[in-house]
């Protein structure tokens, strides 16, 4: 089954879209990765990548009168969230491909993404996303940030998978903002209730899809082929990992960055180490060869639609654990603080 993905990034992220590209060329049977360059300096290096399976596509090809119009009153990072539906429709429409599913530049992929087509062909569907499947204690969020992440949204060129993609577009160009309110978190609140709504909407299935911060702790290594794939275990059964979702690294220079996963409660260490050490260090490799090519250094200290603020464990447990308290009943919960000395040594990763 031919996957057919797309993304976008600027100049800035060009580490974490090469990174991302080699995942998928190291485990992909047959694919396609379109993407959309934020700015004109990442659309010159793109397009001198010699690779058929990646292709760029220039801006302003891209934008139309509306998303011209959006681009005026929200920040890059906002308008790229803004961008990301659109993407689906512009490949569909352009590249005339009978699916396309947008995936976040900051991933990697461990096993071919065509077993998550495979499930939405098995099901019979025209849209399969991916939840967010927060730990139990962080499953407030969802009402914050909505129950699904977009990170891997994939659409069938058809006109009931393009009636859900029209109104998610017509959504956010009306707003598309962190700070937007109850009823919308940037793009994805906007796609709550559609497995609700429509039958032909799903929610992948695939546990081994859609691994990342906010539920890395519900997995424990089973296995990991240096340089391969992860096996796992998460609610009792044994998964391939097919792709995690590297969100919320903060930069502190460029050997050093925090990665924010021990903000988190009761990961598996010896997993996350390996996850982010393996990738952080093909981030440098890449880091270093965009430099001797253009001369320019690459350091994007954090994600550019939020602040590097960070909130501390002992902070966010003690909110979530008052509000679990009072449903709680007779049940005692026992919280145990740990030191911020220890919270932040453990989320610092270094390498050379």
């Amino acid at each position: 089954m031919r996957a057919v993905l797309c993304t976008l990034f600027s100049f800035g992220y060009l580490d974490k879209g090469l990174a991302l590209f080699e995942s998928l060329s190291k485990v992909s049977r047959d694919f396609v990765l379109y993407v959309l360059a934020m700015d004109d300096d990442g659309y010159d290096y793109l397009r001198d990548v010699s690779d058929e399976r990646l292709v760029p596509i220039r801006l302003s090809d891209f934008e139309d009168a509306e998303l011209l119009e959006a681009k005026q009153n929200r920040s890059f990072g906002e308008y790229c969230w803004t961008c990301s539906s659109p993407l689906i429709r512009y490949v569909l429409d352009t590249y005339q491909e009978p699916w396309c599913a947008y995936i976040d530049a900051d991933m990697f992929f461990y096993a071919d993404p065509s077993v998550l087509f495979d499930e939405l062909e098995e099901r019979g569907g025209s849209v399969l996303l991916t939840g967010h499947r927060f730990s139990w204690y962080e499953k407030e969020r969802a009402e914050v940030v909505g129950h699904f992440c977009v990170e891997f949204n994939l659409f069938r060129n058809n006109a009931a998978a393009r009636g859900v993609l029209d109104k998610w577009i017509a959504q956010s160009l009306l707003a598309c903002s962190a700070e937007s309110g109850k009823d919308s978190f940037g793009d994805q609140k906007y796609l709550d209730g559609l497995t609700e709504d429509y039958d032909f909407v799903w929610e992948t299935s695939h546990l081994g899809a859609g691994v990342a911060p906010w539920n890395v702790a519900q997995y424990r290594l089973v296995s990991h082929e240096k340089g391969g794939g992860y096996k796992l275990i998460c609610r009792g059964r044994e998964v391939d990992l097919v792709f995690y979702h590297f969100a919320g690294i903060t930069y502190l220079d460029r050997c050093q960055a925090d990665i924010g996963v021990y903000s988190y409660w009761g990961i598996d260490d010896h997993l996350v180490r390996s996850l982010y050490s393996d990738y952080l260090r093909v981030l440098d490799r890449y880091k270093q060869q965009v430099e001797e090519k253009t001369g320019r250094q690459i350091l994007l200290k954090s994600h550019p639609a939020f602040s590097a603020k960070k909130t501390t464990l002992s902070s966010r447990l003690r909110s979530t654990l008052s509000k679990i308290k009072c449903r709680a009943g007779r049940k005692r919960l026992l919280f145990v603080d740990i030191p911020k000395e220890v919270y932040k040594s453990r989320n610092l990763l270094r390498w050379e």
